[in-house]
């Protein structure tokens, strides 16, 4: 079965230490809800994320290494069908988090990301970001998060862009 785009939401928030918002899924078949996440302050962390009030799994957490960009990736595989409320809960408020929750069908269950990049964290006055994914199955998607204070990404001919959250200072 080939992996399938199924929807994706997002939410934002400033000066907060929880952002909710509400993400709907469908009745799929080896479905998987991915959410990515962006922060300033990278002495905070997520804690948790949650969805329906099931919890997710933390798959990657970068920061940039000098200041206080982060992103994170959580995901849940087989998630509940309907509309439901995204959780993300931080250690601490800080100026800005995102977060976009993406829906995919079709998806391995035991392994549903396969590969990461290492992370491309960086933090300043940037126009362009490129990083490789090497993946070893057929059929694979590559995932990919920009959060910062005046991201405007533009895909390539090769890619998709299918959500955007950035009501914050921060936020793609």
């Amino acid at each position: 079965m080939a992996i399938a785009y199924y929807n994706a939401t997002g939410g934002s928030a400033t000066a907060t230490n929880t952002l909710t918002y509400s993400h709907t899924t469908g009745t799929l078949t080896d479905g998987v809800l991915i959410v990515g996440v962006g922060y300033f302050l990278k002495s905070a962390s997520i804690t948790g994320i949650t969805y329906g009030g099931v919890a997710m799994t933390k798959r990657l957490r970068y920061d940039d290494g000098t200041r206080q960009a982060t992103a994170e990736v959580w995901y849940l595989a087989n998630p509940a069908s309907g509309a439901n409320n995204v959780v993300v809960t931080k250690s601490e408020a800080t100026a800005g988090l995102s977060s976009v929750a993406l829906t995919l069908s079709g998806v391995d269950q035991t392994t549903p990301i396969e590969a990461d990049n290492g992370g491309n964290v960086a933090f300043g006055s940037h126009t362009t970001h490129s990083t490789t994914v090497t993946t070893a199955t057929a059929n694979a998607w590559v995932v990919d998060s920009l959060f910062g204070t005046t991201a405007t990404p533009t895909a390539t001919s090769s890619q998709t862009r299918r959500a955007s959250s950035s009501a914050l200072p921060g936020g793609d």
